[in-house]
């Protein structure tokens, strides 16, 4: 640090110096002749570059004013003002409190600056002390008004920084569960390996052997004959479902599905459950987009958002054989007033934007079935090599045994009872519905369907209904079956919209019913997904899925409906 010195021929000049660079500080007191007093105590100095002029938690005892030059104000290590204007003032902190200073002061270009003991400051005449303290006061404020400043500019950033985290962790957490479940794909194809493994081992050992065995005798007994029979039934089952397994997507070549959904997160999932399938699938993100490609290519599927239902209509009329599922967060009511609007739409899928698993197993299903026309079996939704057990009914008197059968199975495998009393009411509806309203003569008149259900009904055996159970650890299915096919699509969403929405009690007895209207409303509100598969006067079958993880918070019922 360079000392000047004091020379009395310099008051002027420095006055009129500090006059220029303190200005309107000073225009509050100008009959005062305040410079030529503090300038009496100053010198000047100056400072060359990187020189510290102040330390931090070092004591000070002068006034700093600038008349050239730049200063940087640090504070552990980081840079948190630069001072660069004739009349800035440095050091006032320490002169008005007393205390150390709080940051390094140092200059970043050759620096003169004019130098006012402190002690000087506080010996000065009232009036003079007054207005220099008022000085300083100024500008403490005009300093604070800067940290404020620049503490909303840290604010915002920080703000910015902590959205950007957690976008980025949206995304890792995304990431995380795609491999989650590409692991879990994994654990499944091992499994699916090795329950085929186990099977043919079965076959091979127990029923070949044993049907060769018994065939080979020189005159078999009936039941001999019989037993060989069932086994071989079972051995051509258990092909069948080897047959099935073989790799679907062979058949799937070529075929082209159309995706018009906005949201980043639904479209990676979607990427996800339709690449594995072997469809050649585009993508679109508005309805412009959407049109632009249905007027170049012709698809087998398009899928759409909710938010884009208004494309329903130009894709009816642009490609009429496109099969049309909707992606919808909304309600099950909603779903209803969907169908309704819209009766060509062919399923609907409730997006569960955490549960990629139950989204990815809704989506490729249904993709399968629409491509390959092989629509029935709630297999379709397990893991293959599932155990599934099937009960059949003729009668309406056998309708609570076969219940307690089918539940007492299901809490022998470990289902838990809330989710067992949700099954036994489906189930429930799904007998009753199968006996009274299913039914129809060969001229197509219904049977038994406005019949008091306390009152009983008898079924041929070649008409009874199925019902199948059967749970993969992940899911656990219900199905009940009959041979009539004289469910329509039209039938479901009158119902359903009359229990959702005009809630007629006389609606039933108006349609000529008694009671399947109430029946499908609670099948669908205690169910996760309910699939109705419909052979037109040849066979129904309707589906009831219930996802087992209890750790997941689940709202929204899928409804797809699919017919040959």
């Amino acid at each position: 640090m360079t000392k000047m010195g004091k020379r009395q021929q310099d008051i002027l000049h420095l006055t009129n110096e500090l006059r220029t660079g303190l200005g309107e500080l000073l225009d509050a007191v100008p009959e005062i002749p305040l410079l030529d007093d503090l300038i009496k105590f100053a010198e000047e100095i100056i400072i060359a570059p990187d020189e510290k002029l102040l330390g931090q938690g070092e004591l000070n005892e002068y006034l700093y004013i600038i008349l050239e030059g730049r200063l940087k104000v640090v504070i552990d290590g980081e840079v948190v003002s630069i001072l660069k204007r004739k009349g800035d003032i440095v050091g006032e902190m320490s002169i008005v409190s007393g205390t150390s200073c709080t940051a390094d002061v140092i200059a970043t270009t050759r620096t003169r600056l004019l130098k006012i003991p402190g002690v000087h400051i506080h010996e000065q005449r009232p009036e003079i002390k007054i207005h220099v303290y008022n000085i300083l006061c100024l500008t403490l404020v005009s300093k604070l008004e800067y940290t404020n400043l620049k503490a909303k500019q840290f604010e915002t950033l920080s703000r910015t920084l902590e959205e950007k985290v957690i976008e980025r962790t949206k995304e890792l957490e995304e990431r995380n569960r795609e491999v989650s479940l590409s692991l879990r794909r994994l654990e499944d194809v091992y499994r699916q390996n090795d329950s085929i493994i186990k099977n043919l081992a079965t076959l091979r050992e127990q029923e070949i052997q044993t049907s060769l065995h018994l065939l080979q005798l020189t005159a078999p007994a009936p039941e001999q004959v019989e037993s060989a029979r069932r086994s071989i039934d079972r051995v051509n089952q258990s092909l069948l479902k080897l047959e099935n397994y073989a790799p679907i997507n062979q058949s799937l070549a070529g075929k082209k599905v159309l995706v018009v959904e906005s949201s980043p997160r639904y479209l990676s999932l979607l990427k996800i459950a339709l690449g594995g399938t072997g469809v050649e699938t585009q993508f679109s993100h508005s309805i412009a987009e959407g049109k632009q490609a249905l007027e170049k290519n012709d698809y087998n599927i398009i899928f759409i958002a909710a938010e884009f239902i208004e494309l329903a209509s130009d894709i009816r009329s642009l490609s009429p054989k496109s099969k049309i599922v909707l992606l919808s967060e909304e309600d099950s009511s909603s779903h209803v007033s969907r169908l309704k609007e819209y009766e060509f739409i062919s399923s609907i899928i409730a997006k569960r934007q955490e549960d990629r698993a139950f989204n990815v197993k809704s989506i490729s299903s249904t993709v399968k079935k629409m491509l390959t026309g092989d629509i029935f079996g709630l297999e379709k939704y397990l893991h293959w090599g599932t155990e599934i057990k099937q009960l059949e009914i003729t009668s309406s008197t056998q309708r609570q045994e076969v219940s307690q059968k089918a539940l007492s199975h299901l809490s022998e495998l470990g289902i838990r009872s809330s989710i067992l009393k949700r099954c036994e009411t489906v189930i429930e509806e799904l007998l009753m519905n199968a006996i009274y309203d299913a039914p129809v003569d060969k001229q197509g008149n219904q049977l038994y369907n406005s019949r008091n259900r306390s009152l009983p009904a008898e079924l041929e055996v070649e008409n009874g209904a199925k019902l199948r159970i059967a749970t993969d650890g992940l899911f656990l299915a219900v199905s009940v079956e009959d041979p009539f096919g004289a469910f329509s699509k039209k039938t479901i969403v009158d119902y359903l919209e009359n229990n959702y929405e005009k809630h007629d009690e006389n609606f039933n007895i108006n349609q000529g019913k008694a009671g399947a209207g109430k029946g499908l409303f609670l099948i669908t509100e205690h169910s996760d997904l309910v699939i109705f598969n419909i052979s037109p006067g040849v066979r129904t079958e309707v589906i009831a899925l219930f996802d087992l993880d209890r750790t997941k918070n689940v709202s929204g019922t899928s409804i797809h409906y699919f017919e040959t």
